[in-house]
């Protein structure tokens, strides 16, 4: 394979439901990428800790180290899966010199590589609220950024966790907003895909994707090796699911559509989204949207109860609040 310049990390992000593990899945069928398929979350809560300038000389620095990793939703999600990675092992072979070559070791261990010259970076919706600080810590960073129309956004959140709508508009709106300057900010590092163009013109945006990877695109990118849902339509669909968009066309009344659309029409528009609806911008009041955030908290953990039992749940759950990050189905 050719050498090439920019080796990762590269991060996909994004609102959840949005596309990222869709996107994560088609770039894993590259035969130089390698992202694994279990989500971080991990950097900022470990960076908090350690610095953003990771100095690990001594040994029981890197055992600390070590132990923190080993409390993380990564570690025990990949160790539920079957992968291991033992204090032993990441202290004789783990390179500490920095952030980027001690997550280079974590994240290709449970990725299986092809050859040295790949691809690596990580899948983690949440951290779109990091990505300046992620720069910082990863100076040779690139970030994917997969945006969905806010509409099936809401709609899919609330299908799938019961979120509140109104609220999930609202967060859309936030993050959407803050992530418009990336592109300049970041001076090439950024890339905005939107997941409708994924859906129905896939070869092309994959290609732009590819290009901005520094890799070439390869046709084997155009289907999946299994699923990358298991909720929503697309469960179980192993190819692109082209139309899979304007799902909440008869789905979500009117009367929340219309205030769905008035939180989020300038941003909307700036992406090429059409409200259906003549609104006026308005935003979630902080009581109106406190009450909705502390609904939504005891609703996605009822769903980790529900996906993973009472102990194990609840656990996930407050390790994910702990992370402080509002990643994937966190609340």
């Amino acid at each position: 394979m050719e050498t090439r310049s920019h080796n990762g990390p590269l991060f996909i992000v994004g609102m959840p439901r949005s596309g990222t593990k869709l996107l994560r899945d088609l770039l894993n069928r590259h035969s130089g990428v390698c992202i694994p398929d279990v989500e971080s979350h991990f950097i900022p809560y470990l960076a908090n800790e350690f610095g953003d300038r990771l100095r690990l000389d001594d040994i029981q620095d890197r055992r600390r180290f070590i132990d923190r990793f080993m409390n993380t939703t990564f570690y025990i999600n990949n160790k539920r899966k079957g992968r291991e990675l033992t204090t032993a092992y990441f202290l004789e072979h783990g390179d500490f010199s920095t952030w980027t070559t001690v997550l280079r070791f974590i994240l290709l261990h449970y990725c299986a590589p092809s050859g040295d010259d790949v691809l690596w970076g990580d899948k983690t919706p949440g951290y779109l609220n990091h990505v300046p600080r992620l720069k910082k810590i990863f100076p040779s960073a690139r970030f994917i950024h997969i945006i969905r129309d806010p509409r099936d956004y809401c709609l899919s959140v609330h299908r799938i966790w019961h979120k509140n709508i109104y609220r999930a508009a609202q967060r859309w709106r936030d993050f959407i907003f803050a992530s418009r300057g990336y592109a300049t900010l970041l001076e090439g590092a950024y890339h905005e895909v939107r997941y409708e163009d994924l859906l129905d013109r896939p070869e092309e945006t994959l290609k732009a994707v590819s290009a901005f990877c520094g890799i070439d695109f390869q046709p084997e990118m155009m289907s999946l090796r299994k699923s990358a849902e298991r909720h929503g339509d697309a469960r179980g669909m192993t190819s692109i699911m082209k139309g899979n968009t304007n799902k909440f066309a008869g789905a979500i009344p009117e009367r929340q559509l219309r205030k769905i659309e008035s939180i989020c029409t300038g941003v909307m528009e700036q992406l090429g989204y059409a409200c259906i609806h003549p609104v006026r911008p308005r935003e979630l009041g902080k009581l109106e949207n406190a009450m909705y955030k502390l609904a939504d908290a005891g609703n996605v953990a009822l769903f980790h109860v529900r996906e993973k039992g009472l102990a194990r749940g609840l656990s996930y759950f407050l390790k994910q609040q702990h992370n402080n990050l509002p990643a994937g189905d966190a609340a």
